[in-house]
């Protein structure tokens, strides 16, 4: 495989996430999202998911922050499009949207 400028930008992104210390424990930057807008959508859902109601306690540790309208549709990192979700959910989910003519806003 070859090296591209799309594999150094995101090693270049974890880098500085290291650096300003917004890496989470798996090594992960959650989409540059800061402790404290975690936190905020962490206590809005009450540490539940916003899918399927799953807690932290029942579903082993905190959830993932899932973009309700994905970044791929044009969503964007804001407190009214992140929803806390479990991974089954935020997996099922994926990167799924309407399409345009079936959206209601």
């Amino acid at each position: 495989m070859k090296w591209d400028d799309t594999k150094q930008a995101r090693l270049d992104a974890l880098r500085a996430a290291e650096l300003a210390g917004t890496l989470d424990e798996a090594g992960r930057t959650d989409m540059m999202i800061s402790k404290t807008l975690r936190d905020t959508i962490r206590a809005l859902y009450g540490f539940r998911c916003g899918y399927c109601g799953v807690t932290e306690t029942e579903s082993g540790g905190k959830l993932d922050i899932d973009h309700f309208r994905p970044k791929s549709h044009g969503g964007t990192d804001t407190l009214d499009n992140l929803v806390y979700a479990c991974v089954t959910c935020n997996r099922l989910k994926g990167d799924y949207w309407p399409a345009p003519e079936f959206v209601l806003f």
